[in-house]
């Protein structure tokens, strides 16, 4: 791998880890297509860093409250915060988990065109949040929004969270977008647009972890070299930054259906790219 294909992956990284458009997806295809499937666990475990990195420069300060145990307010709004994302990061870790002691499956057979055919699905999933989600209701645990859930815009209720949660965990699979999962899901949940966004990268913290510790101990087989996965990490946390202001504001001024847009196009160029070069 090139110097220059280590930034551009980075940015890629940085760029679709937090925009809902799919980071898994994107680097599945650019790696298949540009010739590198092996030996990118290095790589991965990387750029992961550079997002984790990133999230938790935009939202420092949230991360410095919901650790300030001493502080007055954490046990009234700090600590029912930390058990929501708690609850909602169950799903992803029993499905990650599964697959990590299951010697038949592998997220890593999941070829081209079925990345292709997730992104189309992951659009639909952006664009019924963005239509049919925000309609609060009343603020309890049942009640607001398609779905049912904690309203008002505040800390999401048990029921919300866990249906939250749900959807990252099948933003496992490389094409479905974990950021649009999980804030699409929260918006038909009755969330706030902000409260919702607010909750998807808090709950970001757990899964990119999550997702660089389960690669790292096969990294050390990363055929990619040490100056090539520093430029790869640094791109990435600085193109995240970027990318969490820039899908804070799109989701205050109601254009996630662009994201939905953009997926179906991607989705539908790589499919009928792979099937004319034979890229399974």
């Amino acid at each position: 791998m090139s110097m220059l294909e280590a930034v551009l992956l980075g940015v890629l990284q940085g760029a679709t880890e937090f925009l809902p458009v799919s980071s898994s997806g994107h680097l599945r295809l650019a790696e298949r297509f540009l010739g590198h499937s092996e030996g990118m666990l290095g790589f991965d475990v990387a750029v992961h860093v550079g997002t984790l990195v990133a999230v938790l420069i935009v939202f420092r300060r949230d991360v410095a409250a919901l650790l300030n145990f001493t502080s007055p307010v954490w046990r009234r709004s700090g600590l029912p915060l930390l058990g929501r994302l708690g609850l909602a990061s169950v799903p992803a870790f029993a499905v990650g988990g599964f697959l990590l002691l299951s010697d038949g499956v592998s997220i890593e057979a999941v070829g081209v065109r079925a990345v292709s055919v997730l992104l189309l699905v992951n659009g639909l999933w952006l664009l019924l949040g963005e239509r049919l989600g925000g309609r609060e209701g009343p603020p309890d645990i049942t009640g607001g929004g398609v779905l049912g859930g904690r309203s008002g815009g505040g800390t999401p209720g048990l029921r919300s969270a866990l249906l939250i949660g749900l959807g990252q965990s099948v933003a496992i699979l490389p094409g479905i977008s974990r950021s649009g999962a999980t804030i699409s899901t929260g918006l038909l949940c009755g969330l706030s647009r902000e409260r919702a966004a607010r909750f998807s990268f808090l709950l970001a913290i757990p899964a990119i972890a999550a997702a660089g510790a389960k690669e790292l101990p096969s990294a050390a087989s990363s055929a990619v070299g040490v100056p090539q996965l520093v430029a790869g990490t640094v791109a990435a946390a600085l193109v995240g930054v970027l990318a969490i202001y820039s899908l804070l504001l799109l989701v205050r001024t109601r254009k996630l259906w662009v994201f939905a847009v953009y997926c179906w196009v991607v989705g539908l160029a790589a499919l009928l790219a792979s099937v004319c070069v034979g890229v399974s």
